[in-house]
């Protein structure tokens, strides 16, 4: 009888705990932490996914709330704070590196446990790549400012936390998700990505090649959506900063600018690709090399699955909040060909695929 008293005070805990949290009532949540134990709190699971309530707090963008919640570990539990993870193996700095705001949670994590840097996820994911995955370009500045700082054995180990276990590399994800304005950052700062293969031996610049709606001449236009591109002048930056400061606030016109921004980004990402690219050198015509090419990137969560479900699809596993029909979110991206050879040069498979941004 104790034993079910104890399980009934325990599921009622938990439920209190996951609806304060979902309905952002920071109170409510310290609250419940009376009825834990002294040494659980922030680091308390709640979930059956294995989810603390940190996870939690950072998973539903409450950055207030997860800095208290971490000012409220004693430095004792800054160990068990790195050992933390949930059922697929994020951290709760993985929840974190996928928003923006969360810059000042990341580095208050990091100076308690900066070995949570290179910690992986079921995917073999770091925070970095997770930050890369969903576009968040200030956090992916953060975290590879300091992974360039840490210390590692090799520069191998420095290299490998760019790359998770199906061997893609933060490169070829920011293609894959067409955050191309992170892409360019990172061919900027890790110029070796750039001739890296992935599972299928292509580089992110042949995936581009192969994905002709990435780009402006891939897409059926109305006419209003010409001359609406007909009247934009100026580079990506030059458009950014009108759709910051216009006055008005018309739907169409404002999803036209970050359309119109996307595939100028791509332009520029694939000319900056195009200037390191030496492929054509190394190329066999008569090299018969096909691969199956599907290329799917469907987010990532640290919340709905186990991990027995996660090695059937982990991608359904790492579902993420962001996720949803009319969020900014990782794109699907899928390649055109379903056979194509992988040792064919980019300016080849953009041919192809009827990329002139490229070939031109």
């Amino acid at each position: 009888m104790a034993d079910m008293d104890d399980a009934k005070r325990i599921h009622q805990l938990n439920g209190a705990l996951y609806r304060a949290l979902m309905k952002k009532k920071p109170k409510d949540v310290l609250g419940c932490f009376k009825s834990l134990p002294d040494d659980e709190g922030p680091l308390y699971k709640i979930t059956i996914h294995k989810d603390t309530v940190l996870h939690m707090a950072c998973y539903s963008k409450q950055r207030d709330l997860a800095l208290e919640l971490l000012q409220l570990l004693p430095p004792s539990l800054n160990q068990r704070l790195a050992n933390t993870k949930n059922d697929v193996d994020n951290t709760i700095l993985h929840e974190v590196a996928t928003y923006n705001a969360m810059t000042d949670v990341a580095t208050e994590i990091l100076n308690r446990a900066p070995e949570l840097l290179t910690a992986r996820n079921i995917l073999g994911e770091t925070p970095l790549f997770r930050a890369v995955r969903y576009g968040k370009d200030e956090m992916f500045k953060l975290l590879a400012e300091k992974l360039d700082r840490m210390d590692f054995e090799t520069e191998e180990d420095r290299k490998a936390c760019l790359r998770r276990n199906d061997g893609t590399t933060i490169l070829h994800i920011s293609v894959f998700t067409e955050n191309f304005d992170l892409a360019l950052l990172i061919a900027e700062r890790y110029g070796d990505l750039i001739s890296a293969w992935d599972s299928n031996q292509m580089t992110a610049l042949q995936h581009l090649a192969c994905s002709p709606s990435a780009f402006l001449s891939g897409c059926e236009h109305g006419h209003l959506r010409r001359f609406i591109y007909s009247c934009q002048g100026g580079r990506c930056q030059d458009l950014k900063s009108m759709l910051a400061k216009s006055r008005f606030r018309w739907p169409i016109w404002a999803a036209l600018l970050e359309e119109k921004h996307r595939y100028d980004a791509a332009h520029e990402h694939a000319s900056k690709l195009l200037e390191s690219d030496t492929s054509w050198e190394a190329t066999n015509p008569q090299a018969v090399d096909r691969g199956s090419i599907s290329v799917q990137e469907k987010g990532g969560d640290s919340s709905v699955s186990s991990k027995e479900k996660a090695k059937v699809d982990p991608f359904i596993a790492l579902q993420h909040p962001d996720d949803k029909k009319g969020k900014t979110s990782p794109k699907v991206n899928r390649t055109r060909f379903n056979n194509i050879r992988n040792k064919e040069t980019p300016l080849f498979l953009a041919t192809m695929s009827g990329i002139p941004e490229i070939v031109d």
